[in-house]
Order: C-alpha cells, then structure tokens, then sequence
C-alpha cells in the first residue's frame, strides 16, 4: 500500500478483516438487548415505560394467562430479530467463521 497514509490503511485494510466480526457482534449485541428483561423491569416503575418483553411478563396473572394476547405479542417481539437475521445471516457466518480457518 504504497502511498497510503494511516487513514487509507485503516479504511482499505483494516476495516473490510474486521467488518464480519464487527457486524457479527453487532447482532449479537442487538439480540442481546432487544430480549433483555432484568433491567427493563428494575429500572422501569411506570407501565407506560415498560419494553415489550416485560409487559409480556406482566400479562401472565396469578390465576389467569392471556394465551392469545401472550402468543401474539411474542410474535411480535420476535420478528424484528427473525427479519434482522434473514438479511445479516451472510454477514454472522461469516464472522463467526473467520477465525475457524486455517491458513
């Protein structure tokens, strides 16, 4: 890479070796933090301000569960992640690949 400065190598070498495990992480970050439950109902004291997976929590009563509304609303949840993976799979396997080959 003759000629190139710092940025240009960090922009043409750099970047495209770690963009599958960037974008790998990414997901994962992002699936993380979509489902995550604990804090969303440490943190939270107004129903208005609950995320959907702890208002799904809150659906099931100590003597009757709501098995339409429960259903529907975990579909719900889980079709931003089913879609997200649908259109990053290349990039996930990709990135959890890299490092498993030799040479």
């Amino acid at each position: 890479m003759d000629g190139c400065g710092r940025f240009g190598a960090l922009c043409r070498v750099v970047l495209p070796l770690a963009a599958p495990g960037v974008a790998a992480t990414a997901i994962f970050a992002f699936v993380s933090s979509w489902s995550e439950l604990l804090f969303a109902i440490t943190f939270t004291s107004q129903t208005e301000m609950r995320t959907l997976s702890a208002g799904l929590l809150f659906m099931v009563g100590q003597y009757e569960i709501q098995w339409g509304q429960l259903s529907a609303g975990v579909i719900i949840s889980t079709l931003p992640v089913a879609v997200l993976f649908t259109f990053l799979q290349r990039h996930l396997i990709r990135g959890l690949t890299a490092g498993a080959l030799k040479g």
